[in-house]
């Protein structure tokens, strides 16, 4: 006997006809839950500015605090600072899963690069940027928030996402120093 996916398929499914076995299987993935939807998630918006005006352009991360306690999930900032969040392999809809989060927040800028382009911007279904190694003679993209944003490691940003509609409001200083 093999179990796949919740539903029992003993030997006696040889005998019964393809597409009722076919048809039968596919019901029982809808009604057994198996699908390909992903994780639940919650709808996660919010605000960020710096020393009191709206940031807009920069990408918003959510990295779980405890590995397997969460969804990664990334929102860029629209002209008045707001964001609403995606979770990374999560089914469509916006927001993360239940967890508490580290969140990070960048905006770079370089005169020899291409404008940067935020997660808002290049759409859901698209994929990351490719970091690649800079040019020797291209300055360095120069980050115009406080660095100590955009590390997961220093981020003073935390926060908890629960069941339900979450907001946040992040208050970015330009003299920021990181948690140690």
């Amino acid at each position: 006997m093999t179990v796949f996916c919740g539903l029992n398929l003993s030997v006696s499914w040889l005998s019964v006809p393809p597409t009722f076995a076919f048809a039968t299987i596919c019901s029982g993935f809808l009604l057994a839950g198996c699908s390909s939807r992903g994780p639940e998630v919650h709808l996660v918006e919010g605000v960020v500015t710096l020393d009191g005006v709206a940031l807009a352009g920069a990408d918003v991360g959510f990295s779980p605090v405890v590995r397997g306690g969460g969804l990664s999930a990334v929102g860029g900032t629209r002209d008045d600072g707001s964001f609403t969040l995606n979770a990374m392999g999560a089914r469509p809809g916006r927001g993360t899963a239940v967890g508490d989060y580290v969140v990070t927040v960048r905006k770079f800028e370089s005169s020899s690069s291409p404008k940067f382009i935020s997660y808002e911007d290049r759409g859901r279904d698209s994929p990351p940027p490719i970091l690649s190694q800079p040019n020797k003679a291209d300055p360095p993209a120069q980050s115009l928030i406080p660095e100590v944003y955009g590390d997961q490691q220093t981020s003073p940003l935390k926060a908890t996402v629960s069941p339900g509609k979450n907001s946040f409001q992040f208050d970015l200083k330009s003299d920021a120093k990181g948690v140690k």
